[in-house]
């Protein structure tokens, strides 16, 4: 019967030793009546052998047991936070980029790198890798792949990246201090990197749409025409010739005068149009200008000669007047020259 009692001591040992083992609440008595050992539970823990447990005189949190006189462990997917005396267990939840492992701990994926927190050993945060490290005005958004700041806008190729100040162009707004995007009313030019305004239908000839809706002549042209269904609306666009275009001419384009059909121009030195004259007084051809001017001519041979005619015969009803003319065309050069002879030789005849 005392084998049988020793045996039932000895199972209940070893039973107590492993359901008891970890929070080492059992300890070994050894009665006065006999050498046989006997598990007892320790004064700081609670229960009976084999069930003894740990006692924690301060409750421990929710999702936490004890594991020790006076010491809390939080369950498996929860994490410690605060000192022992005011711990509380919070669900782990692991960051972004990372993952859990065996419900305790977060490890990070390839190309990220975490951040611990010293007290509890939790992963807070993982953060991609990029090696070189990104340009001024950047950030390392993925493995190996900078993005610029917002207010930045990238510059070349990923391996050779610059992050220049963003700038608007004119006519448009910053969205998210990113983006540059253009306002309604306008449009996008690629060719231009700007945002011009829309005018539908187009704006007519010498004209350029200046704000939504709404044309405006080119400089050199002035409103011709308004449209009668909108007042606003520009229809024609004429030319502006400062200096006054002559008579019987129109302005063409900016400072520059057309005769009206039917008339020719006449220029000045400076090429500027000076007049327009009917084409019947400017249509002369060569062979009119020949006949004109055989015309001209024997209309003054014929006064010429009647004049002669004229003077020949008051000379013949006044003979006496009339000088011998047969010496004159042989011997002098002209009949003054004469004249001055014959006086001489009668001077010197009178003298004899």
């Amino acid at each position: 019967m005392l084998g049988y009692l020793r045996l039932f001591l000895i199972v209940l040992f070893a039973s107590g030793l492993v359901f008891a083992e970890e929070y080492n609440c059992i300890e070994h008595a050894n009665p006065e009546s006999g050498n046989i050992p006997i598990p007892v539970c320790r004064r700081e823990c609670i229960g009976r052998v084999p069930d003894c447990k740990p006692n924690c005189y301060d409750k421990c949190p929710k999702h936490s047991k004890c594991v020790e006189p006076e010491k809390c462990k939080c369950d498996e997917g929860y994490v410690k936070n605060g000192p022992d005396t005011n711990m509380t267990c919070n669900p782990i939840v692991c960051p972004p980029n990372s993952q859990m492992v065996n419900d305790t701990t977060c490890k990070c994926f390839d190309g990220y790198k975490g951040d611990i927190v010293e007290m509890n050993a939790i992963l807070q945060s993982c953060e991609p890798i990029c090696e070189p490290s990104c340009p001024a005005h950047s950030f390392c958004a993925s493995p190996k792949k900078c993005e610029c700041d917002k207010g930045y806008v990238k510059n070349g190729p990923d391996t050779n990246m610059t992050c220049n100040l963003l700038v608007c162009p004119s006519n448009s707004q910053m969205v998210n201090d990113t983006t540059c995007i253009c306002p309604d009313g306008y449009q996008k030019v690629e060719s231009l990197q700007s945002c011009e305004p829309i005018c539908e239908p187009s704006c007519p000839a010498n004209s350029f749409c200046a704000s939504p809706k709404k044309c405006k002549c080119v400089r050199g042209y002035e409103i011709d025409e308004m449209s009668d269904d909108d007042p606003t609306k520009l229809n024609h666009c004429k030319p502006v010739c400062y200096a006054e275009c002559p008579e019987n001419s129109v302005c063409v384009s900016p400072d520059v005068c057309k005769c009206n059909p039917g008339y020719s121009p006449i220029t000045n030195k400076s090429g500027t149009l000076a007049s327009c004259l009917e084409d019947s007084f400017t249509a002369f051809t060569e062979t009119h200008i020949i006949i004109y001017s055989f015309l001209i001519c024997s209309v003054i041979f014929t006064i010429v000669t009647v004049i002669a005619m004229i003077v020949i015969c008051v000379r013949k009803e006044n003979p006496a007047e009339v000088p011998d003319t047969r010496s004159w065309h042989t011997s002098f050069a002209s009949y003054a020259e004469y004249e001055m002879n014959e006086n001489i030789n009668n001077n010197s005849m009178g003298k004899n």
